[in-house]
């Protein structure tokens, strides 16, 4: 038996003019077992969404020195409830993204690639629409703008 080497595909790249579109289906598959990082920004809006200070917040819902959501014992999400993602308006910039990871170069040259779904997940992609537009639908403009400010920054 020879053991060749498996030739994985070329991972695909996106800007945001490139065709893509994503429906969720609510299957909340995505809320599980991810390590949701965070940044002062969305300290500051998931803070003021709980109502309380972002020390509070910081002690009450964060890990790893208030750099990471906590996750309940089933691996979930801290803000998942059966309805859905509990602080929906205010959630952080990768979950606006999902299924899109973004990528920003030392020169400044973003792309998106498609993160790996939940092999259950329920959402549908398509090629309907742009990168430019879903990111729009998401509301992740201002996400995206404090994220390269506070990396600028450091």
């Amino acid at each position: 038996m020879l053991n060749l080497p498996i030739s994985r595909p070329q991972e695909t790249r996106y800007t945001r003019d490139s065709a893509f579109s994503y429906t969720c289906h609510a299957c909340k598959r995505c809320c599980h077992d991810k390590i949701i990082q965070l940044n002062p920004y969305e300290v500051a809006r998931l803070a003021e969404n709980r109502r309380m200070t972002t020390t509070e917040f910081l002690a009450r819902y964060t890990e790893r020195n208030g750099t990471v959501l906590q996750r309940v014992e089933e691996g979930a999400c801290v803000f998942l409830t059966p309805e859905g993602c509990g602080v929906h308006q205010d959630r952080p910039l990768v979950c606006r993204l999902y299924p899109l990871g973004r990528k920003v170069t030392a020169e400044g040259e973003e792309s998106f690639r498609e993160v790996a779904p939940h092999p259950e997940t329920e959402g549908t992609y398509g090629t309907g629409s742009t990168v430019e537009e879903f990111l729009a639908r998401q509301g992740a403009g201002p996400f995206i703008e404090a994220v390269d400010q506070y990396v600028e920054l450091v």
